[in-house]
């Protein structure tokens, strides 16, 4: 009867053994483990729903609307079976979870056989047995048995005499065994298996993660997208680059407060040493400096924006440019913000303008493209006693009355502003700009009526015509927080040191098991090891240490 058949009957008699005996069964384990390795592939090879969009509706119906376009016909089939979001869907998760129970009932399965044969081991032995072990010999000794017995202890054997099933007038029998107790090994292996599994299962089941984009000066953020009586607020209080003497960035670290109802947590966090609370864990993920603290106010007083302008990692192609006097007096020494931009067939050129003692300078600059870059930058100026003239990195030009020089380019934080509060225009094009005494300036076009640029230092207000008043209060820092909940972290550590445990035990403290017949002239031993080590060598030398013959003959000795 085959094992199908077995099962099927067993299962209208028994079904709970039934169930057992198919969830130790290693071929369903074999079917488990290919399913969860093609299902896992599944998820790698198609593309999943990014983690920020699977809570927002609106942003998982774009997301999948674009997979659409890329899928085509196949779109409907692979949304139905969720292989857009494999790791989350309820068949994989259901999956996991007979995986854990098969591991489980293998695991339990595994024990009492492990510890029956550790506490209750066999210890008699059949005299055929001296004849077909794969690891056997025998050789001639007349001495006691007692000094067998002493010499297995020597090398580390619990020993033991006992009574021996056998016809042979004055036979004795031991049994020896070393390391029993590595017989565990599997058993811990296994274990450290179920543990991963379970730590698995419960990240995805009730696992958490989300990057909060915080800000100093800025109003706490929720933590989650709904509101309820246990929503968590975070509230970023200081963004810190580590710089050392030299200048060189050491660290980020961010200073944030955690609050959930009446109850405050301080917390202090860097990318290796988070912040614990409410469940949560917050890593620092990212650092941002180009972050201004902006305000709008209209006519009558009232505030209409007051909160952190977020250039959002975009930034513009400026020159850094040095103007020295004659008489060595440094009139200018920063970079120059973009003014102005021209299209042409060429591509896109930047205009600066730079007024001196006798008048206004151009600059001009083409903004890189797919077929030049930044570090081939260079520079066209000209002024009232400078015919065009073109600088690459680190040349200088000199005049009657200057010496100017391109000394390097530079990306600054910039964006276009769309629909700002009390502006006519549709865009405001700012830039966020260094002095040459190191503070920071906003420059903004799109605001004044006539088009011109507005330079706009910390702490200063500028009013347009209509009476609104743009005021940037000061640059300010901010930090990217990861924040993650993972229940299944400390199964995952359990796992990872009972796995080390259990095949450092396997593979370097293998179990030996030896059974011994002595008569009066013969040994005969015969014994259980693993393959990884040289048992064969270890009864020879046995043999050596028993008779006390070191070039004992090897045709005394019989091995499989």
């Amino acid at each position: 009867m085959n094992t199908f058949s077995t099962l099927q009957s067993i299962l209208i008699s028994d079904p709970l053994r039934a169930l057992w005996m198919l969830l130790t069964n290693v071929k369903f384990a074999l079917a488990l483990v290919f399913a969860a390795v093609f299902s896992g592939l599944l998820g790698v090879l198609i593309p999943q729903i990014p983690p920020e969009a699977r809570e927002n509706t609106v942003a998982r119906a774009a997301w999948l609307e674009l997979k659409h376009l890329d899928f085509g016909v196949w779109f409907e089939f692979l949304n139905a079976l969720a292989l857009f979001d494999v790791f989350h869907s309820a068949w994989f998760i259901s999956l996991w979870f007979v995986v854990v129970v098969s591991v489980t009932v293998c695991t339990v399965s595994r024990f009492m056989p492990v510890w029956r044969s550790i506490h209750r081991p066999q210890k008699i032995v059949p005299d055929s047995y001296f004849e077909k072990a794969s690891h056997r010999t025998k050789f001639s000794y007349t001495g006691e048995i007692n000094v067998v017995e002493d010499k297995l202890k020597r090398l580390r054997y619990t020993v033991e005499q006992v009574e021996g099933d056998t016809g042979i007038p004055g036979a004795k029998y031991l049994f020896a065994q070393r390391f029993s107790w590595a017989q565990y090994g599997t058993f811990i292996s296994h274990l450290a298996l179920l543990m991963l599994l379970l730590g698995g299962l419960l990240t995805a089941l009730a696992g958490d993660s989300r990057t909060l984009s915080l800000a100093e000066k800025r109003s706490a953020v929720p933590l989650f997208r709904d509101p309820g009586p246990g929503q968590i607020f975070v509230e970023m209080l200081d963004a810190v680059k580590g710089v050392d003497s030299d200048g060189h960035i050491i660290d980020f670290r961010s200073k944030f407060m955690v609050r959930r109802g009446d109850e405050n947590i301080l917390c202090e966090a860097t990318v290796n040493d988070p912040c614990d609370a409410y469940g949560y864990r917050f890593h620092q993920a990212a650092f941002f400096d180009d972050l201004a603290l902006f305000s709008i106010t209209n006519p009558e007083g009232k505030l209409l924006f007051e909160d952190v302008l977020d250039f959002e990692n975009q930034v513009a192609l400026v020159p850094v440019i040095s103007v020295i006097a004659r008489d060595g007096q440094v009139l200018f020494d920063e970079a120059v913000p973009q003014m102005a931009t021209i299209e042409s067939a060429a591509g896109m050129t930047a205009l600066a303008e730079l007024n001196l003692r006798n008048g206004s300078y151009t600059i001009s600059w083409r903004l890189p493209s797919q077929d030049n870059s930044a570090e081939n930058m260079k520079v066209t100026i000209t002024g009232p006693d400078l015919s065009a003239t073109e600088l690459f990195v680190g040349e200088s030009l000199s005049s009657n009355l200057y010496e100017v020089t391109f000394k390097n380019p530079l990306l600054v934080p910039a964006i276009n502003v769309l629909d700002m509060p009390g502006v006519n225009n549709e865009k405001v094009t700012v830039q966020l700009m260094k002095d040459r005494w190191g503070s920071d300036y906003l420059y903004a076009i799109g605001l004044r009526s006539d088009g011109e640029g507005l330079v706009l230092p910390i702490d200063t207000t500028w009013s347009s015509e209509d009476g609104f008043s743009f005021t940037f209060l000061e640059r300010v820092d901010g930090s990217g927080i990861d924040v993650r909940r993972d229940p299944g972290d400390t199964f995952i550590w359990i796992a990872i040191v009972l796995g080390l445990l259990g095949l450092g035990i396997t593979f370097y403290i293998p179990r030996r098991r030896l059974w011994v017949s002595f008569t009066r002239s013969q040994i005969f031993i015969a014994g259980i090891a693993p393959r990884s080590i040289r048992f064969e060598q270890e009864l020879r030398k046995l043999g050596q240490a028993i008779t006390g013959k070191s070039d004992t003959q090897s045709n005394e000795f019989e091995d499989d």
